[in-house]
């Protein structure tokens, strides 16, 4: 029996090249479902949104101009800036909106960037014309939207005030008038409450709503800072809630950094310049009458704040309280009014008259009763007698 010599010591050679050729087989079908898993791993995932919530992490807006407790000046248009980056096409939305969130108008843009399209970041601008009311409080928002779904992927905001600028601080000085809390930390304040801050050299003072209280200030130009505020010690049952509404105040007081004088008020921003205290300048006082005096049915109490420098001019109304269904003595009273309207060189009074439900006089002051200017009052008792 003839061996072949080139296969006799090679035992199963024809059997090894067809195993090579099955393990390249199985290897190109393992690869091939691989790259079909794939495939089909990552369209599940798209599918999803993953790669886009991926994309929409990345993504953010920034304001940088207005900061935020700006008093815009609404007359001109209004610039807002900012930076931006991981936008779809590097597009984004601007807004102003009033505090009920209602738009007063819209601008969209895009980022200033040669990549905005593809991701890239960069800085924004618009330029906002904006109808509002002197006074009014809003924001300024911008967004960018996913174009999937419609969902904001990034987003930033400022609280402002839209307006005319205010005068510079210099114009009023703060001792001159007596200062009566408008808002808390963006609230009203509670029914029957009342807090007052009072400049004096040096000291501020007033009452909390409960109790007295003082403190140092410092103040220059727009900078404005309180000490330690030091009360008495008084527990207030009534009305609800009015205690935690004075320790707010109390503690808002001591972080104010700065000031302005706006819209007949007087604006406390804190160190981030979030408005947190509103004032506006006020008499404040109580409508008195002598011992036995009854009020008629359905009083209505008219207080007024006029300009009585002209003798034998009748006397100019700058503002008004009118005070309703009022049942008996003594009338407490608070009349705001704008401090630019104030001249050091006038004089200014209080008025009072009282009626019934039907329009007739029973009731007026009866002396000048002046107040503000000339190192008079802003916290008086206005005496009334029934008119014969």
């Amino acid at each position: 029996m003839n061996a072949d010599p080139e296969t006799h010591n090679i035992p199963g050679a024809p059997d090894s090249q067809e195993n090579r050729a099955n393990r390249w087989l199985i290897l190109a079908i393992t690869i091939l479902a691989f790259l079909m898993v794939a495939v089909i791993t990552l369209a599940i995932l798209a599918s999803a949104g993953v790669f886009e919530r991926q994309s929409a992490s990345s993504a953010f807006i920034t304001i940088t101009d207005p900061f935020q407790g700006t008093v815009l000046d609404t007359t001109s248009s209004i610039s807002v800036t900012g930076q931006a980056g991981g936008l779809f096409e590097g597009s984004l939305v601007i807004q102003a909106l009033n505090a009920a969130g209602n738009v007063l108008v819209q601008q969209p843009t895009i980022i200033d960037s040669p990549e905005a399209g593809t991701g890239g970041d960069g800085s924004w601008a618009v330029d906002l014309a904006i109808a509002a009311p002197p006074g009014t409080q809003g924001r300024i928002l911008a967004f960018s939207t996913s174009p999937a779904d419609g969902s904001t992927i990034a987003s930033d905001e400022v609280e402002v005030v839209f307006g005319r600028p205010p005068p510079a601080a210099d114009q009023i000085d703060l001792r001159d008038h007596l200062w009566v809390l408008d808002a808390l930390n963006g609230s009203t304040l509670i029914d029957d409450t009342h807090i007052i801050l009072d400049f004096q050299d040096f000291l501020a003072e007033g009452t909390g709503g409960c109790n007295l209280y003082t403190t140092s200030y410092e103040s220059n130009v727009s900078n404005l800072n309180f000490g330690l505020v030091t009360s008495t010690a008084k527990d207030c049952e009534a009305p609800p809630g009015i205690m935690a509404q004075e320790k707010a105040y109390f503690d808002a007081l001591e972080g104010v950094a700065s000031y302005t004088l706006a819209f007949q008020g007087l604006n406390l921003f804190d160190g981030t310049g979030m408005l947190n205290l509103v004032f506006d300048a006020a008499v404040v006082g109580r409508v008195v009458a002598l011992e036995g005096r009854m009020l008629p049915e359905g009083a209505v109490v008219y207080v007024q704040l006029s300009d009585v420098s002209l003798a034998d001019a009748e006397p100019n109304p700058l503002a008004e309280q009118v005070i309703m269904d009022v049942i008996d003595f003594p009338v407490p009273f608070t009349i705001t009014y704008d401090p630019q309207e104030i001249r050091e060189d006038s004089s200014y009074a209080i008025q009072v008259r009282i009626e019934d439900s039907s329009g007739s006089l029973y009731f007026s002051n009866t002396s000048t009763n002046f107040v503000v200017t000339s190192g008079n009052p802003s916290q008086i008792d206005v005496i009334v007698d029934a008119v014969q």
